[in-house]
C-alpha cells in the first residue's frame, strides 16, 4: 500500500502495526481511517489502495472475532421450527448482535436453504423426532 504522507508524522509509518495485541488492532484501525481521511482530501485512491484497506478491516476483524468468547452451540443438532415447523440443522456462530445474542448458521433440511437464525430462537425450538 502506497501510505500518503501529508506531515512528518505519517512519512514515518510504512507498514500497519501488528495485530497480536488488542492494542494492535487499535492502531491498524487508527491508521486505516486516517488513510481514509487523506483519500478523501485528494481523491486520488487507487484500487490498490481500496484492496489494501479492506485487507486491514479484515485482519481487524479477524482479530476482533479471536477475542470473542463463543457461546455453546449445539452444532448438527436438528431441530424443528417451533412444534410442527420445518426441519433445520444447527450451524457454527457467525457473529454477536448488539444485544447479545447471537446469528447462528443454520440449513434447511426440506429446501437446501442455508440461513441465519438467532441463538435465543435455537434454544426455544424443540429437537426435530
Amino acid at each position: 500500500m502506497r501510505l500518503r504522507t501529508p506531515g512528518p508524522r505519517m512519512a514515518a509509518m510504512s507498514t500497519p502495526p501488528p495485530l497480536a495485541l488488542p492494542e494492535g488492532i487499535e492502531d491498524t484501525k487508527r491508521l486505516v481511517l486516517e488513510q481514509l481521511r487523506l483519500i478523501r482530501a485528494d481523491q486520488a485512491a487507487t484500487k490498490d489502495d481500496i484492496r489494501e484497506i479492506n485487507a486491514l478491516l479484515t485482519r481487524i476483524e479477524e482479530a476482533m472475532q479471536s477475542l470473542i468468547t463463543h457461546p455453546f452451540v449445539p452444532e448438527g443438532k436438528i431441530k424443528t421450527f417451533g412444534p410442527v415447523g420445518p426441519k433445520y440443522a444447527v450451524g457454527k456462530p457467525l457473529r454477536q448482535l448488539p444485544d447479545g445474542d447471537w446469528l447462528i448458521a443454520i440449513h434447511l433440511l426440506e429446501s437446501g436453504e442455508d440461513a441465519e437464525y438467532k441463538l435465543t430462537s435455537i434454544q426455544g425450538d424443540p429437537d426435530a423426532v
